[in-house]
């Protein structure tokens, strides 16, 4: 029953004075009921006051593991940011575009082909920028803006037209 009435008086702290005052005549009432008197009630303010100390600490623990978590997610999102900045998207890749100007492969395919078709159309040219860059569109599957530029200038050159793109 002790424990009972040691929780009545524990709502008896609540700031809704409604609840604590009913707390606190419901404690009354009991301890009347039992015969208990303040003087013989065992109220261990010690055992609280450390059980208070404990949960203190507990809560500095917490707020350090929020602030530990905050920290890390910030680390993350810059992190995330920077990949996203230097490499580019799975999206990009799989609508077909050739990097972040978004010109169309098809497109990037039929300027390479219309570049060495002009080169070979009067015998064999060689042009090792035109062929370094179609070797990295055949291996890598993309080009960069600059890389896509100087094509679109090298497709001018040698075509006397310009790009669909």
């Amino acid at each position: 029953m002790n424990d009972k009435i040691i929780k009545l008086l524990r709502l008896a702290d609540s700031p809704n004075d409604h609840e604590a005052i009913s707390a606190y005549r419901h404690a009354r009432a009991l301890m009347q009921k039992e015969n208990i008197e303040w003087t013989s009630f065992s109220y261990n303010a010690t055992q609280v006051k450390t059980d208070l100390i404990k949960l203190m600490q507990q809560k500095l623990q917490l707020q350090r593991e929020v602030y530990d978590l905050q920290d890390q997610l910030q680390r993350y999102t810059y992190d995330l940011e920077s990949a996203k900045k230097k490499y580019r998207t799975d999206k990009e890749v799989n609508e077909g575009y050739s990097d972040k100007s978004h010109v169309a492969k098809r497109d990037i395919d039929e300027a390479f082909e219309k570049i060495m078709d002009s080169l070979n159309r009067f015998g064999p040219k060689k042009n090792d920028f035109i062929e370094s860059l179609k070797t990295q569109w055949e291996e890598k599957g993309w080009l960069s803006p600059k890389q896509v530029a100087k094509l679109r200038e090298n497709f001018i050159r040698y075509t006397g037209f310009e790009p669909p793109w």
